[in-house]
């Protein structure tokens, strides 16, 4: 059997949202994948920051991160697409007179530019993810891979008409990605997999949120969890359970690679 590049999302995919852990069988599952001699990496939203050592403990190397604009492989940046320091500075000033909080991620860093709305915080809860400093000046100071706009009653499809040379896509409840144009997950994807030189046609791609659709279309086998969203399911070549009943072990054991 071919080796395959398996990318997997971290939150409702590895992560089990309604407990914010790994459960054991995802675990047992990427160990198993990895002992077959399969490469496994995290493609996620999040920042590095955000992982908690969760890579550690999983044993991953291969790390896409911020939705595309990062990755790592063997603790080594080898890519991030970083938005223009003008638009970022333009559009942080629109949303502050908007009353919008945003925050920024940097290659090394996550921060709040402000912190006036309780939308900050309901996202920070939503991922499980603890405090953040506020640094007002931020985005002035490091180059910017992706910002977080806090929020729930946001229009992605408006912003995006309002700035095209932004991309802009829901995360959660309470809280809009923000970077550049021309696909999120699947960008890091043709990365690493030039980086690790396996063909696309050994690319199998696991999630269930909004920012997982240009990933799961891009690899060979897409699988949406249970509890992906229904655009997701559509798209994917398979669903599986979700992720609070074993929904990547059912779906590797299917598949027969374990």
């Amino acid at each position: 059997m071919s080796k395959k590049l398996i990318l997997l999302d971290l939150d409702g995919t590895v992560i089990d949202t309604t407990t914010h852990q790994v459960p054991d069988t995802a675990y047992a599952t990427i160990k198993a994948l990895q002992d077959a001699g399969h490469l496994v990496a995290i493609a996620t939203g999040r920042h590095p920051s955000h992982f908690f050592g969760i890579d550690t403990k999983l044993n991953i190397t291969s790390i896409i991160a911020a939705n595309g604009r990062l990755v790592k492989v063997d603790g080594q940046v080898i890519h991030t697409d970083i938005i223009d320091p003008k638009v970022v500075d333009a559009f942080v000033t629109d949303m502050s007179k908007a009353g919008i909080d945003v925050g920024f991620e940097s290659p090394d860093m996550y921060a709040l530019g402000s912190e006036n709305t309780p939308w900050p915080a309901a996202f920070h809860h939503y991922f499980n993810l603890g405090d953040a400093p506020v640094i007002t000046s931020f985005h002035h100071q490091h180059p910017i891979l992706q910002m977080v706009l806090y929020g729930d009653e946001l229009d992605a499809d408006q912003l995006a008409q309002q700035y095209p040379n932004l991309n802009f896509i829901r995360s959660c409840p309470y809280g809009l990605d923000v970077n550049t144009p021309g696909g999120l997950k699947e960008k890091g994807a043709e990365i690493l997999r030039q980086h690790h030189g396996i063909q696309r046609e050994n690319i199998i791609a696991v999630g269930d949120g909004y920012n997982d659709l240009g990933m799961i279309r891009y690899a060979q086998i897409g699988i949406a969890m249970g509890n992906a969203c229904e655009a997701l399911k559509a798209a994917a070549d398979m669903t599986t359970e979700t992720a609070t009943h074993d929904g990547l072990m059912y779906a590797f054991k299917r598949m027969g690679l374990i």
